[in-house]
């Protein structure tokens, strides 16, 4: 009757019935683990936890999935929730792109280009002072060291810098990935005079980066963090 009173969706009059059983049955499992779902689904969790534990001493083998399905999730980690917002993200941050290249792991493209070694360029180790005390300090570190972005001259990282599509051709062609393709035609809207016109040939080649709707390339506009996982999922191993 209990389950019958369940299923008109009376979960009030079902609860009653289930505890009757209960007081006159305690050596019977059922009752406590329907009892049990309808607390949860109410928001009771402690008590439906306390008739599950009581169902398990009794010997039903399901308390422990259902245990577990109730649970809440793990909350995210910091970087966790970094890469779901970058996933999302309409205009990349070169915080969330560090973000997506640890999730990515390592690049495994060659390097095309030595490291700088100009005298402005400080050190990984003495620089990301605008990063102290954040979460993200060694991402950013891993992102320069692995991951070969650019410090600015005076040693910061401006995470919240928005990344363009130009500038995002630049950091992909540090790597021959995308120097392994043929070269494509320039676009329409970028002149062969663009200092970012040859990485963006590479990278359009090589299909890792592609064209927007009207054949455009939009140099200028931001990078979507759709874009920077497509391009990244393209790479050898990539996510």
């Amino acid at each position: 009757n209990a389950w019958l009173t369940e299923l008109s969706g009376d979960t009030l009059a079902s609860l009653a019935m289930y505890a009757r059983s209960v007081h006159a049955d305690t050596l019977w499992p059922p009752p406590y683990v329907r009892s049990a779902r309808l607390r949860a689904a109410r928001g009771e969790l402690p008590t439906a936890f306390s008739l599950l534990e009581r169902a398990a001493a009794l010997g039903d083998t399901t308390v422990t999935a259902l245990r577990d399905s109730l649970l809440p999730p793990p909350p995210k980690t910091p970087e966790q929730q970094l890469v779901a917002a970058a996933e999302s993200s309409s205009a990349l941050s070169r915080l969330q792109l560090a973000g997506l290249l640890h999730a990515h792991g390592p690049v495994p493209c060659p390097a095309r280009y030595p490291e700088p070694e100009l005298i402005h360029f400080r050190a990984v180790r003495d620089s990301l002072h605008d990063m102290t005390g954040t979460p993200f300090v060694g991402l950013a570190r891993d992102a320069v060291i692995l991951g070969r972005m650019e410090l600015y001259p005076d040693g910061t990282f401006r995470p919240d810098d928005v990344i363009e599509r130009g500038r995002f051709a630049l950091w992909l062609d540090n790597f021959g990935c995308a120097g392994l393709a043929a070269a494509s035609s320039l676009p329409m809207d970028v002149p062969p005079g663009d200092y970012r016109a040859d990485a963006i040939r590479r990278a359009l080649g090589s299909g890792l980066l592609t064209l927007r709707p009207g054949g455009r390339f939009e140099p200028d506009a931001p990078m979507t963090g759709g874009e920077a996982k497509e391009c990244l999922r393209h790479l050898p191993g990539g996510m």
